[in-house]
Formats: C-alpha cells, sequence, structure tokens
C-alpha cells in the first residue's frame, strides 16, 4: 500500500510539475511577444535617428542611411545640416541630380552655406555644367576665403568655359573661311 501511495504522489508531483512548467513556459512566451526578435525596433527619437544614419552610413548602407534622415527631416524639416548629409549620401550612389536639389535646399534653408555651395559647384563640374559650377564655386570662396578647392575648382571649370569658347570659335571660323558657293548645300 505504501509503494502504490508513493507511486501516486510521485505521479502528482510530475503531474503537477509538468503542468507549472507548460503555465511558466506560456507566461514567458506572452512576455517575450512583446519583444519582436525578428524586427527592426522603430525608432522616433531624433538623436537615434542621426546616430542610427552615420551608423549605416559608416558601415556603407547609404540607403538606410538616408532612410534614416527622411525619418529625421519629418520631425525637424527645417535643419538644413539633414539636406546636406542627404545630399552626400545621394553622392555616395551617384545619385547626382538628388544630391544637387538637397545641397540646394540647404542653401535655401541656409543662404551662407559655403561648403553646400561648394559640393553643388563639384557636381555641377561632375555634370559639364560649367558656367553653373563656377558662379557656385565663386560663391563658396566668398563666402568662406579659406576653401582653397573652391577656387581650384573654379578654375577648372573656367578653363573648360574658355576650351568652349575656342572651340565655338573655331567652328565659326570654319563656315566663315569656305566658299560662300557651298552654304547651304548638302554633302
Amino acid at each position: 500500500m505504501e509503494i502504490i501511495l508513493i507511486q501516486i504522489l510521485v505521479t502528482g508531483f510530475i503531474i503537477g510539475g509538468l503542468f507549472l512548467l507548460i503555465y511558466w513556459l506560456i507566461k514567458r512566451k506572452k512576455f517575450l511577444k512583446q519583444f519582436s526578435f525578428n524586427k527592426r525596433p522603430v525608432i522616433d527619437d531624433f538623436e537615434e535617428l542621426l546616430s542610427s544614419s552615420f551608423y549605416k552610413s559608416y558601415s556603407k548602407d547609404f540607403s538606410g542611411a538616408i532612410d534614416d534622415i527622411n525619418k529625421a527631416l519629418k520631425l525637424k524639416p527645417h535643419m538644413e545640416r539633414l539636406y546636406f548629409q542627404r545630399a552626400k549620401l545621394r553622392e555616395e550612389l551617384k545619385d547626382y541630380e538628388a544630391a544637387k536639389a538637397d545641397y540646394t535646399k540647404a542653401i535655401l534653408l541656409k543662404n551662407n552655406y559655403d561648403v553646400a555651395y561648394l559640393n553643388r559647384g563639384l557636381i555641377k563640374l561632375k555634370q559639364k555644367d560649367y558656367v553653373g559650377a563656377k558662379k557656385d564655386l565663386i560663391k563658396a570662396q566668398q563666402l568662406n576665403g579659406n576653401l582653397n578647392e573652391a577656387g581650384f575648382f573654379r578654375r577648372e571649370a573656367e578653363m573648360h568655359i574658355t576650351k568652349l569658347d575656342e572651340h565655338q570659335k573655331d567652328i565659326i571660323d570654319l563656315f566663315d573661311s569656305e566658299d560662300t558657293s557651298q552654304k547651304g548645300k548638302a554633302l
């Protein structure tokens, strides 16, 4: 009889232990559900967004950094530094038109933003808009005389403008020097 009683007690303890274990696992699962380990956390704090964008930029995740800056711009849309930073990231992705637009927005928000003028001028230089590049680079140098690279690249833009002017003169001279009886005739 004692053996049966001991077996009943041991079985009761085992069954009770299993119920406690199942109860604990269910409670733990409900507790853990509030933390989503598979999803990225939603960042809505401005400083956290900036930190995240700088980290992603450093890790070469330029698209992710741009996403964070876009979220930060929703919180502070008049912060010219955000447009400048997004323009730099877009340059890394070789999206020069969007970068140029962001530099322009930064300049509109802060009209004495010398480095934004410099960078926009450099993009225009890459795009062979030499006259626009020269204007931006002159403005950058006027705003900050210590921007030596602005002067260097301005001279490069001027050199290209001069070359274009010389080529245009050569073409005009070529047509002017030809026999007038040949003008207007198909070759």
